[in-house]
């Protein structure tokens, strides 16, 4: 309950106790548009409506970094059982450790949403999320892939935890020049894996959660489900992201290309059409954008083998 009683609303809470902070205008009640939540009745109206018009609803629940919703609303949830004499309950779910002194801010800011992977409480916590929505899905549209999200995990996170300090001691993994990140990223899409896995459902990801921040895909054979895709958002051949459609596809990955970015980066060239049109970007002479025709399946939404 403390996700949708806490971690669904913003208000002005500096303890976190009743909500999370506001953003983006929601201002210090609760009572805005910032607030909200959908019921488990909702979202049944929503897998219903979907099937009813042949659509796939793929469910994301976003980690290890955009968590500081189910941050703040499991330290909430624990503060409460704890006070009433529960401490195995308290901590059974947690996601963050206690004293973790990692300084870190992400791209929207945040000092503080990178659900920690080295703790057994957070894979407590994506197993019993997996089985609450394998049920709900269960009667109406069976679930068949999980997206995990996995992207925008802030530099700097977890350096200073004393749980990922063992943890990376005890599998042996290579931390130096900054690289605990990568190696905890990958370690977390490992036990996802696994559980996602056990409840016979495929993998997904945004492109940068399954990948090091040298775009050096993880190995996917490691990973048990029999699809896993990467969802790759982020494409903009000038910022030298463009590659990592192709890396994923190389590697074994499925991978669901989007046109969002580069529709974003041409401004007023004039409107793509995302079922027919490709940015090419070519080098030359003030590195024009040229838009060419390109069959559909390049495009838009679309899976790519190489």
């Amino acid at each position: 309950m403390s996700l949708s009683q806490v971690g669904s609303k913003r208000c002005l809470d500096l303890q976190h106790k009743q909500c999370i902070l506001s953003q983006l205008g929601s201002g210090p009640e609760a009572s805005t548009s910032g607030s909200g939540h959908y019921s488990v009745q909702d979202y049944k109206s929503i897998l219903e409506y979907a099937k009813a018009r042949h659509i796939q609803v793929i469910p994301e629940f976003d980690m290890p970094g955009h968590g500081n919703a189910a941050i703040k609303a499991m330290l909430a949830r624990h503060d409460k059982l704890s006070a009433q004499g529960d401490k195995a309950g308290a901590e059974k779910y947690l996601l963050s450790e206690a004293n973790d002194a990692s300084q870190y801010l992400s791209v929207q800011s945040y000092t503080d949403d990178a659900i920690n992977p080295c703790i057994e409480s957070t894979y407590t916590f994506v197993e019993h999320l997996v089985e609450a929505v394998v049920g709900i899905h269960k009667d109406i549209q069976p679930l068949t892939v999980y997206h995990f999200g996995g992207d925008e995990v802030a530099h700097g996170a977890w350096t200073n935890s004393s749980a990922c300090k063992d943890l990376t001691r005890e599998l042996g993994l290579n931390t130096s020049n900054g690289k605990i990140v990568d190696e905890l990223k990958d370690y977390f899409v490992q036990r996802v894996s696994n559980i996602t896995a056990n409840h016979s459902l495929e993998l997904a990801g945004w492109e940068d959660g399954l990948m090091s921040f040298k775009d050096v895909p993880y190995d996917r054979e490691v990973l048990r489900n029999s699809r896993v895709y990467g969802y790759a958002w982020n494409n903009i051949w000038e910022w030298g992201s463009g590659k990592r459609a192709y890396e994923l596809a190389n590697s074994g990955y499925e991978v669901n290309v989007y046109v969002s970015t580069f529709a974003s980066k041409i401004g007023g060239a004039r409107q793509l059409n995302p079922t027919s049109d490709v940015v090419i970007f070519r080098k030359g002479k003030g590195h024009k954008k040229i838009i060419e025709k390109r069959i559909k399946p390049l495009v838009y939404g679309c899976t790519i083998k190489m």
